[in-house]
C-alpha cells in the first residue's frame, strides 16, 4: 500500500527534476534491486522485482508496447500513458476488464470471476503478463521485461542458421565478446587465385599473358627500366590498367603504370633462363645467394647448387626486363634476352667460384700479368673482369664475399686494401677500393608518410645512405643496367599493391554482382583497416554502409510487419546490424580472409623463387592456409598481437575489423552502384529484405483511411513549407501527430484495430534511417577527407523550428506546449536566419520537434513509394544549413589531431577561435594567425606549422586556471580528466595497462589481497601547442583504480601547469 501511494504522488508531482529525484529515492526505498531508468530527456522507468536482466535499458523502446504494473512503472514527460481497471458483478462473483493505453501490445482482455475484487484485479493483471505479453514476445518465462525473438520476425541472415553453427551449442564460440574490440580471433589469408599457377614445373612450353609495368618519375632526371608481368591468370580490366604511386625520398613520386600486352609464348629453355633470372636478382638483392660461412662453423653452400628454388603452385609469376624500346611484339622479343643471358653467365660462372672442385684463385679470367697492365692503364680488376675505371661508375656488382649485388658510385683512388678476407681470396694487388650502393632493405612506399613537407614547399632531406667499402677482386661484375637494379627496388611495393587489388577483385567475383561494375578501389578501400597505413582505410565507407543497412532494414521492417510498434521494430533491426550478427555474417562468407589488416612489410614479401631470411614460422598448431572457426581460436589477451602473420599466413585479428568490414562492403556497393548492388551485396550476405510493391501500396491504404482531424488548409500550408504534396494526406497527419493526442479522446479506429496508438513514433522510426542515410551520403561525397558529422536532434529541432513545423504539431499536453513555445521564442529573440549559426545558451530543444521532422522524411519516403532520391531532393534545402558547419569542422580538427606531427610543431596562436566558410560543395576551415596576419586554409594534410617555443600548455579558451571538481570514489578522477579534456577541446587522454600475473596472493602496501594480477596504467595527453605529457600511475589490482591513478596524476601535473585548479568532492 506504501508503495502504492508513493507511485500516485510520483506521478502528480509538477517538477519533471522533482519526478526524477522522487523515483531515484522510491527504487531505494521500496527495494535493494529496484531502479530508476532515464530513457531519453522525456521517459523515465521505474523497475521494481526479479533479476536485473542485461539490456533493460538498452530495449527500452519495445517496453511501450508491454504494461505490467507489478514489474515496472513507465511514463512520459509530456504523456503518461493510462490504463483502465473496471470491475464487474455477476451471480455474485467479482470480475475486472483492463483496457491498456492505446499504443500497448493489446487493447483489452477479461479477467476470470473471484470472490474478492481486488483479488479479480491481480487475477487480469495477471492473465495480462501471462497469456498476452509473454506470448507476444514482451515478457520473458519469468514475467519480466525481456524481448525474446519471434520467429516471424527472424529474417534470413539475421540468425545462427546461414553461419552454420548453432549459439546453443557448447562448440560454438559464441559469446558476449563476439564482434567486440577486445575479442581477437586467429584467420587465415585468402590466397590470389589470379596468381596461382603450375606451368614452372613442367617441361614443355608455355603462353602466359603479359603486363607490362611502366615507371615514370616526377623528377625527370632518374631513369625506369621497364618491366613485364607474366602469369597464367587474365587480370580484370581494372587492374591492367592501374596506376600505382610509390613515395621514394626525399619529395620524390614515380608512378607505375600497368598495362596488358597480350600474351607472350616462352619455350622451356625461356622458362629456366628467367626463373634463374628471378632467382638470381630477388635473392641477391633482398637476400643472400649463399648460406654459412667459416665463422659459423657452417658449410658454404650455393643457392643455385643441387637445390631447387620454391616456386608454389599458389603463388607463380615472372617479372623480367624490357628493352629500351617501346611495344611488345607478340612473339616476345621485346623481353630484354641479352640481360638475362648476361645474369646466367654470372650465376654459371659463380658456381665454378663456390665449387669444391675449383680454386678461388683460378676462377678469374684475367692473368697476373694482364691484371698488371690493368692497373697502370686505368683499367681495374674485378674477379671475373677487367673494366675502365670510366666504366665502372653505376655498374652493377656482385659481392663473392656476402653474396649480394651492389651498385658501385665511385672508386676510392686513395685508399686500398691489402688485409686477407677470411672468405674467398682474391690475388693481393694494391686496386683503390670501390664504394658499394646496398639496396637489400626494400622500403614500403605505398605509404605517404614517407612523401612529407610543409606547406611552403621545403623539401624533406634525404635519409642517410649506408655506403659499402670493398676490395674489386672480390667483386663479379654484372652486365646489367643500374636502372633494372632501381626497378626492382620498386617491385616489391608494386606487387603488393597489384596482390591486394587481385584479391578485391577476387571478392567482387565470388559477390558475383553483374548489373554494375563495381569499382574494385572502392573494394580494396572496404577490405583495408588503418592499421595497413594506406592513404585510404575503411574508415569512410563504415559509416555509409552502416547508414545503409539501416535504412534498408527499417523500410523492411515498417512494410513486413505493420503490426508491431516502433519500440520492436527498434529492437529487432539493432539486432540485425549489431557487431555480433555483422560478425557471423561475414565469417560466414570467409571475409576475414580477405581483409588486409597490417601494414606492408616488405623485409617479409617474397617473390616466386626467393628464399626468405626472416621467417616466421607457424606456432599455432593449424596445418592449413585456413583457420577453423573454434573456441580454442579466440582469446583475449591484451600481450596477443594483431596483425602480424606467419608464414602460412595466419594472424590474428580484431572480431570487431571483420563487422566493420561487412558495412565497409555495403558501403562500397552504396557508393559504387548504388542502391540495388548494396541490396544485391546485403541478399549474399545472408539477409532478404526485398521490398513488396504490394506493402507499399498497403501501408498508403491504412493511412488514407485516417480521420482528418487537421483543417484541410493547414495540410495545404505544411505541403507548402516543404514543398511537396502529399497523394495520401493521411500519412502526413499521422506524421506531426504527438502520443499525448490520444487524451483529447477522439477516434482512430483505423489504427486501433491494429492495436497501435496513432502517433507519429512508427514513421518516426522509418524517417531516422533516410536522414541518417541522405547525410552519411552526404558527407561521403562531398568532404572526402572527413567522416560523417553527428547530427543531434537539436539540429532537427532547430530546422523545424525555422520551418515553421511546430505550428502543425498535434498534441495534448500543456507542458509540451509551454516548452516548444519558449524553444520557439528563443530563437525568434536571437533572430537566427537560415545562413546562420545557431547561438549557444538557447533552452534545450524539445525532442518532438526533432521527431516530427523524422516522421515527415518517413512520410514522405512512402508517399513517394520508397524513392529516394526525391526525398533526398527534398531534403537537402532543408538540410543545407547545418549540414556543412560545426560538424565537417569538429571532424576535421579530429583529423588534424590525429595526424603524426612532430612535437615540435604545432598550430600558431591564434586572435580569435578559428572561422568556418561552408558551402554545399566545399568546406576550408581558416585561423587568423598572429604572426602572420592572413588566413592560412587547412585542407587535406597541408597543415601551418610553427615551432613551439614553451613547453608550459597554453590554450586558447577558456581562461585558466579553470577549477575542475573531482570526485574520489570509483571512476572520479577519470571523469574529471575527461570533462577537462571537453572544455579544452583536446583529443581524449589515451590509456594504456601494463599487467602482471602471479601465482599467489599480492600483498599491496603490506595489505594481503585476494588478487594474483596487478596493473600500472600509463596515460598519454595531447595539450594543444604543448608536448604531449605521459604519466603512469601506481600499481593496483583493479584496471579501472589503476586507471584512476594514473588519470589523478595527470591532473596533478596539469595543475603544476596552471591549467586546472582540483576540487575534492
Amino acid at each position: 500500500m506504501a508503495r502504492a501511494v508513493a507511485l500516485a504522488d510520483l506521478l502528480v508531482l509538477p517538477s519533471w527534476e522533482e519526478k526524477k529525484k522522487k523515483g531515484r529515492r522510491l527504487a531505494a526505498e521500496f527495494q535493494e534491486k529496484g531502479k530508476l531508468l532515464v530513457l531519453g530527456e522525456d521517459m523515465l522507468m521505474l523497475v521494481f522485482g526479479g533479476e536485473e536482466k542485461e539490456g533493460i535499458g538498452v530495449g527500452w523502446r519495445r517496453l511501450i508496447s508491454s504494461f505490467d504494473p507489478f514489474f515496472f512503472l513507465l511514463f512520459f514527460r509530456f504523456f503518461i500513458p493510462k490504463s483502465i481497471f473496471q470491475l464487474f458483478e455477476k451471480d455474485g462473483l467479482h470480475g475486472c476488464s483492463l483496457t491498456l493505453p492505446p499504443n500497448a501490445a493489446f487493447q483489452k482482455i477479461v479477467g476470470p470471476r473471484t470472490c474478492s475484487s481486488n483479488l479479480a484485479k491481480q487475477l487480469v493483471g495477471l492473465d495480462a503478463c501471462k497469456k498476452k505479453l509473454h506470448e507476444l514476445g514482451a515478457l520473458s518465462d519469468r514475467l519480466l521485461p525481456f524481448y525474446k525473438d519471434s520467429q516471424e520476425t527472424k529474417f534470413a541472415g539475421s540468425n545462427e542458421s546461414t553461419t552454420g553453427h548453432s549459439r546453443n551449442s557448447t562448440d560454438y564460440f559464441h559469446c558476449v565478446f563476439e564482434g567486440t574490440t577486445k575479442r581477437k580471433e586467429l584467420h587465415g589469408m585468402e590466397r590470389v587465385r589470379a596468381l596461382h599457377g603450375t606451368w614452372a614445373h613442367e617441361p614443355d612450353g608455355i603462353t602466359l599473358n603479359a603486363y607490362r609495368i611502366h615507371f615514370v618519375c616526377d623528377q625527370g632526371k632518374d631513369s625506369y627500366s621497364d618491366f613485364v608481368m607474366l602469369l597464367d591468370s587474365s587480370l580484370d580490366d581494372d587492374i591492367a590498367s592501374e596506376e600505382i604511386k610509390l613515395y621514394l625520398t626525399p619529395n620524390k613520386i614515380v608512378t607505375s603504370v600497368i598495362s596488358s600486352c597480350g600474351k607472350i609464348d616462352l619455350i622451356a629453355e625461356e622458362i629456366e633462363k628467367s626463373k634463374l633470372f628471378q632467382e638470381f636478382f630477388f635473392n641477391g638483392m633482398f637476400g643472400r645467394l649463399f648460406t654459412g660461412s667459416k665463422g659459423s662453423g657452417l658449410k658454404r653452400e650455393f643457392l643455385f647448387g643441387e637445390q631447387k628454388m620454391p616456386w608454389s603452385s599458389s603463388k607463380m609469376y615472372l617479372l623480367l626486363p624490357l628493352e629500351p624500346s617501346s611495344g611488345v611484339t607478340d612473339t616476345g622479343r621485346r623481353i630484354d634476352w641479352m640481360v638475362i643471358n648476361e645474369s646466367i653467365s654470372v650465376v654459371e660462372y659463380l658456381k665454378k667460384i663456390y665449387s669444391v672442385d675449383d680454386e678461388p684463385g683460378n676462377a678469374t679470367t684475367c692473368s697476373p700479368v694482364a691484371c698488371e697492365t690493368c692497373v697502370n692503364s686505368q683499367f681495374i680488376k674485378l674477379a671475373n673482369n677487367a673494366l675502365p675505371v670510366r666504366c665502372l661508375k653505376d655498374s652493377v656488382v656482385f659481392s663473392i664475399h656476402d653474396g649480394r649485388i651492389y651498385s658501385v658510385l665511385d672508386v676510392i683512388n686513395d685508399v686500398s686494401s691489402d688485409d686477407p678476407f677470411d672468405q674467398i681470396h682474391a690475388p693481393k694487388l694494391t686496386q683503390p677500393l670501390l664504394l658499394l650502393k646496398q639496396s637489400h632493405n626494400p622500403d614500403n612506399l605505398l605509404s605517404r608518410s614517407r612523401f612529407k613537407g610543409d606547406s611552403s614547399g621545403e623539401k624533406t632531406a634525404e635519409k642517410e645512405q649506408v655506403h659499402a667499402r670493398m676490395p674489386p677482386e672480390l667483386l663479379v661484375h654484372i652486365n646489367v643496367s643500374t636502372d633494372i637494379l632501381k626497378s626492382f627496388y620498386l617491385l616489391p611495393s608494386i606487387m603488393h599493391r597489384l596482390e591486394s587489388l587481385m584479391l578485391a577483385c577476387q571478392l567482387r567475383d565470388e559477390i558475383a554482382f553483374h548489373q554494375i561494375q563495381i569499382p574494385i578501389s572502392l573494394i580494396l578501400e572496404a577490405i583495408t583497416t588503418e592499421r595497413c597505413c594506406e592513404s585510404f582505410s575503411l574508415e569512410r565507407l563504415e559509416p555509409l554502409g552502416y547508414s545503409l543497412l539501416k535504412y534498408a532494414l527499417s523500410c523492411y521492417l515498417f512494410l513486413k510487419y505493420p503490426t508491431k510498434h516502433e519500440g520492436n521494430l527498434t529492437a529487432c533491426r539493432s539486432q540485425a546490424i549489431r557487431n555480433s550478427t555483422l560478425h557471423r555474417l561475414g565469417t560466414s562468407r570467409c571475409l576475414q580472409g580477405y581483409i588486409r589488416d597490417n601494414a606492408f612489410d616488405p623485409l617479409l614479401w617474397l617473390a616466386p623463387g626467393q628464399i626468405s631470411i626472416h621467417p616466421l614460422p607457424c606456432v599455432c598448431g593449424v596445418d592449413t592456409y585456413n583457420v577453423p572457426i573454434e573456441r580454442k581460436y579466440t582469446t583475449e589477451e591484451v600481450s596477443v598481437v594483431v596483425g602480424v602473420p606467419c608464414d602460412r599466413g595466419h594472424r590474428w585479428m580484431r572480431s570487431k575489423t571483420i563487422a566493420d568490414c561487412v558495412e565497409a562492403l555495403v558501403g562500397a556497393y552504396y557508393a559504387g552502384g548504388g542502391l540495388s548492388a548494396a541490396l544485391s551485396l546485403i541478399k549474399w550476405l545472408g539477409i532478404d529484405i526485398t521490398i513488396d510493391k504490394v506493402l507499399v501500396k498497403e501501408a498508403k491504404i491504412s493511412a488514407s483511411h485516417s480521420i482528418h482531424h487537421l483543417k484541410v488548409n493547414k495540410i495545404e500550408l505544411l505541403e507548402s513549407e516543404l514543398n511537396y504534396i502529399f497523394s495520401s494526406k493521411g500519412l502526413l497527419l499521422e506524421a506531426i501527430t504527438h502520443p499525448s493526442y490520444q487524451e483529447l479522446g477522439l477516434d482512430f479506429s483505423s489504427k486501433n484495430e491494429l492495436g497501435l496508438g496513432y502517433s507519429y513514433q512508427r514513421l518516426e522510426f522509418l524517417g531516422d534511417s533516410v536522414l541518417d542515410l541522405l547525410i552519411t551520403r552526404h558527407y561521403f561525397l562531398s568532404h572526402k577527407d572527413v567522416g560523417p558529422g553527428v547530427f543531434s536532434n537539436e539540429n532537427f529541432a532547430q530546422i523545424a523550428t525555422r520551418n515553421n513545423f511546430d505550428k502543425y504539431l498535434q498534441h495534448g499536453s500543456r507542458i509540451l506546449s509551454e516548452k516548444i513555445k519558449e524553444y520557439v521564442t528563443a530563437i525568434a529573440n536571437h533572430q537566427c536566419g537560415k545562413d546562420k549559426q545557431m547561438p549557444n545558451g538557447l533552452p534545450k530543444a524539445p525532442k518532438v520537434l526533432a521527431d516530427i521532422f523524422e516522421s515527415i522524411a518517413g512520410a514522405i519516403l512512402i508517399d513517394t513509394n520508397f524513392n529516394l532520391h526525391a526525398v533526398r531532393k527534398i531534403f537537402e534545402p532543408l538540410l543545407s544549413p547545418i549540414i556543412t558547419t560545426s560538424q565537417v569542422a569538429l571532424c576535421l580538427l579530429k583529423q588534424l589531431k590525429a595526424e603524426d606531427i612532430s612535437h615540435d610543431q604545432c598550430t600558431p596562436k591564434r586572435d580569435k577561435e578559428p572561422s568556418i566558410s561552408t558551402t554545399t560543395d566545399s568546406l576550408q576551415l581558416t585561423a587568423n594567425s598572429r604572426s602572420s596576419g592572413h588566413c592560412c586554409p587547412l585542407k587535406g594534410n597541408s597543415h601551418p606549422k610553427t615551432n613551439c617555443k614553451s613547453t608550459k600548455a597554453k590554450l586558447d579558451s577558456p581562461d585558466l586556471p579553470i577549477t575542475v571538481p573531482i570526485r574520489t570514489e570509483k571512476g572520479g578522477p577519470r571523469t574529471a580528466l575527461f570533462n577537462l579534456c571537453k572544455i579544452h577541446r583536446c583529443p581524449k587522454p589515451h590509456f594504456k595497462l601494463k599487467e602482471e600475473k602471479f601465482r599467489t596472493p599480492i600483498i599491496l602496501n603490506g595489505v594481503q589481497t585476494p588478487n594474483f594480477n596487478l596493473f600500472r596504467a600509463i596515460v598519454t595527453l595531447h595539450i594543444p601547442n604543448s608536448k604531449v605529457i605521459t604519466v603512469q600511475g601506481e600499481e593496483k589490482t583493479n584496471k579501472k583504480t589503476a586507471q584512476d591513478s594514473a588519470a589523478r596524476e595527470v591532473l596533478l601535473e596539469l595543475e603544476k601547469q596552471e591549467i586546472c585548479i582540483l576540487k575534492e568532492l
